[in-house]
């Protein structure tokens, strides 16, 4: 009898570690692959700078009015040197520029002028 419960006790127990192996690796690669997501989500996109044709963002100074100049965030938003605030919108290389009215302006392909509307920008880069 006592062989018995012996026997059943090292099954128990053979079979104890092979499930536990079991149930450990895919939470081990559960947990891995969640830190891999949250460390990559962690990592902020970093705002594009430069001249891009992909959006407006950055400072544009009038080419006619040397006092104009025009900040322009990656959020759609415009803010000029006087504390006035637009919006813009782009669409390929069109761009909507809500600034004193509406205004339909093209962005040249090399993204470094902003021309329409009754205004003319440069942007420095």
């Amino acid at each position: 009898q006592r062989a018995a419960r012996s026997s059943t006790s090292e099954s128990a127990s053979i079979h104890w570690i092979a499930w536990r192996r079991a149930s450990n690796s895919p939470k081990v690669l559960r947990c891995l692959a969640c830190s891999t997501a949250i460390l990559r989500a962690a990592t902020p996109t970093p705002i594009p700078t430069g001249c891009t044709t992909a959006n407006l963002a950055g400072t544009w100074q009038s080419d006619k009015d040397s006092k104009l100049s025009l900040k322009i965030d990656i959020n759609g938003e415009l803010t000029d040197s006087e504390d006035v605030i637009g919006n813009w919108i782009l669409s390929g290389n069109k761009a909507l520029i809500t600034y004193y009215g509406n205004h339909n302006m093209t962005l040249s392909a090399d993204g470094k002028h902003l021309t329409g509307g009754g205004y003319s920008f440069t942007r420095q880069c």
